[in-house]
């Protein structure tokens, strides 16, 4: 039976770094969609943005 050492060489460590850094920015592109979601079209406006760039900020980000 193999036993694997999960300090030696597997990552663990590095595994959840890398989940909680992506979990993170998740998280950030949720709620900026959310607030320029929240914006009327005028706000929107005066930013330099439509409804239709909000995606591409998001994936910007």
């Amino acid at each position: 039976m193999t036993t694997i050492a999960l300090n030696e060489g597997f990552g663990l460590k590095e595994f959840f770094a890398d989940l909680r850094a992506d979990f993170a920015d998740w998280l950030k592109r949720r709620e900026t969609r959310a607030e320029l979601n929240r914006l009327s079209e005028r706000e929107l406006e005066d930013i330099g943005l439509n409804r239709a760039d909000i995606d591409g900020v998001v994936a910007s980000i």
